[in-house]
């Protein structure tokens, strides 16, 4: 999911203890965009957060920095190809990571 007002993305950081707030500058000037990856049963919890821009994935950080899993990765991967083939009728969307089993 995409942030709506810069309290999101400074809120992101502080919950995941990374510096995604220090992007804002960034974000504002249309240099970068910030998003979020929420778990599907915990959907109001921070999780991982995307830093997305020209088509691909700069970085993908959870708490405390930490790198992708190979799920996150599954996800992420699955989600630049579904990007790529969205048509012009679709003007945002809000991709879930699946539940867990």
């Amino acid at each position: 999911m995409a942030p709506v007002e810069v309290q999101e993305i400074l809120n992101e950081g502080k919950a995941l203890h990374h510096c995604i707030g220090s992007y804002v500058d960034k974000v504002i000037k249309g240099e970068t965009a910030i998003l979020f990856i929420r778990n599907a049963n915990d959907p109001d919890t921070p999780f991982y957060t995307i830093e997305y821009h020209k088509g691909k994935i700069l970085q993908c950080r959870g708490d405390r920095n930490v790198k992708t899993t190979h799920e996150i990765d599954e996800f992420t991967t699955a989600w630049i190809a579904w990007t790529r083939r969205k048509t012009k009728r679709t003007t945002s969307a809000q991709v879930m990571m699946p539940a867990a089993a």
